[in-house]
């Protein structure tokens, strides 16, 4: 699986699964990664991966093992087809995460951007925060 990361250097980590045959869907983003260690895998049958047929269960599977081999839970965001990865990922491995959000087409849901959004998340989670990620 082919992986794109930005700011390894933080403890903190995203993982962000695209939507299907957007593999940079997050490109805005990746400015978080001044304070977060963020992680873009190739969906199978996307992107760098496009030599593969997409298989939920083999996508899934992979997924995991590769968030197990970071050895700590990570902050789950899905897009498309990566929101629905993130659903089954969620129900079949819950340990893993700490958190997860599906990221809307529009944030204006959120009344803001999309780091907004991960702090409701967080907020609708029920942990404290004190406005900074």
């Amino acid at each position: 699986m082919k992986i794109e990361e930005y700011g390894k250097e933080h403890d903190k980590t995203i993982l962000m699964l695209h939507g299907a045959n957007f593999v940079h869907c997050f490109g805005r983003q990746y400015v978080l990664s001044n304070r977060f260690h963020i992680i873009v895998p190739h969906i199978m049958g996307f992107g760098d991966e496009s030599d593969r047929t997409f298989d939920t269960e083999t996508c899934v599977s992979e997924l995991a093992d590769f968030i197990q081999g970071l050895d700590k839970k990570v902050f789950l965001v899905g897009f498309s087809l990566g929101a629905q990865l993130a659903c089954k990922l969620i129900s079949e491995y819950l340990h893993l995460f700490y958190s997860a959000i599906r990221a809307p087409r529009k944030t204006s849901v959120f009344r803001g951007n999309f780091e907004n959004a991960m702090f409701f998340a967080l907020q609708f989670q029920g942990k404290k925060l004190d406005g900074n990620l």
